[in-house]
Formats: C-alpha cells, structure tokens, sequence
C-alpha cells in the first residue's frame, strides 16, 4: 500500500524524499501490487494534503499511465472484484 508518505514526509509537497520508495516499490513489485491509501482516518489532515498525495503519483516521470491507474484504484478493483 502507497500511503501516508506525506504525513511522514520531511519535505513539503511534491514530497523528494518519498519518491526513491514510491520508484523502488514498483521496479520491485509493478504497479499491479500497490494500491494507493488516501490515509483518510487521520484527524488533521492539512488543507490540501489528499490532492497533492494524488498529484504525487500523477506528476511522477517515472510511472506510465498504465502505473498510475493501477496504483490509484486499478489494483483495488481487480483485487475486491468491483467493476471498472
């Protein structure tokens, strides 16, 4: 699961520090493996921090559209069978 490296993040958005594990996790395992988490159970989320954790996987040079679907809800809805 991709989530809460904003929260942890010890810089602001587009979060440099977070991308060599977002990078490495899907050389290692495809993006077919990772599903996204909006960390939608924390208390205090800042204004802003669940758009920019999308923006993150979308504006990242590295993952193929292809990836990027899969990560942010193409891996959820193959894995609990919901439709497309």
């Amino acid at each position: 699961m991709w989530g809460g490296f904003h929260a942890n993040s010890g810089t602001p958005y587009p979060y440099p520090d977070a991308d060599p594990y977002l990078r490495e996790t899907v050389a290692a395992y495809g993006a077919r493996r990772i599903t996204w988490s909006g960390d939608w159970n924390r208390p205090d989320p800042a204004p802003g921090d669940y758009a920019a954790a999308v923006r993150h996987v979308l504006e990242r040079p590295y993952l193929t559209e292809d990836d990027q679907r899969q990560i942010l809800g193409g891996t959820a809805r193959e894995l609990f069978g919901l439709a497309p």
